[in-house]
């Protein structure tokens, strides 16, 4: 399997502002690789303030184009100059900055898993990661159905791909 990945180690500027660590990893897909597990301990490991799984196909290379998009294609997940999260990938890590914006109960009660790992929660979209391989028109509906249950401005993308049906 190929793979890259990037560790940026937080510090504090000149102006004695925190800045964030952050771990960036992209990997080819395989079916057989549980990404899901790979995941959930990186979370419980770094504890993190806002963490996304996904698996980028052709099905969105329209948004990608887009400059919220491209965030999105990266892992922006927004900060102090453009607060936000860039999009809703198959599985998000919403830390302790970010918990009053998961109405857990609500998700659930939507049928989404939601699971709480440490002091963070990661919400899934989906049963499988391969979901989004599989059968992307039912992904992007259950993203967007998902999407509208946190507040209207919180994601800088808003509307799913246009499918070739």
């Amino acid at each position: 399997m190929v793979s890259r990945g990037m560790v940026n180690h937080g510090f504090v500027n000149q102006k004695g502002k925190h800045i964030p660590s952050s771990l960036w990893f992209e990997s080819r897909w395989e079916k057989a690789v549980d990404f899901e597990h790979l995941f959930d301990s990186w979370v419980e490991l770094s504890q993190p303030e806002i963490g996304m799984l996904h698996l980028f196909t052709d099905a969105e290379k329209d948004i990608l184009k887009s400059p919220e998009g491209m965030a999105f294609s990266v892992g922006g997940l927004g900060g102090p100059a453009k607060p936000g999260i860039s999009n809703i990938g198959w599985a998000m890590a919403y830390g302790e900055s970010h918990a009053a914006e998961v109405n857990v109960p609500r998700i659930e009660e939507a049928g989404f898993a939601v699971k709480t790992v440490g002091n963070t929660t990661i919400v899934q979209v989906t049963e499988s990661l391969a979901d989004i391989v599989d059968d992307f028109a039912y992904f992007s509906k259950r993203r967007a159905e998902l999407k509208r249950l946190f507040r209207p401005d919180l994601f800088w993308v808003k509307d799913e791909p246009k499918l070739d049906c």
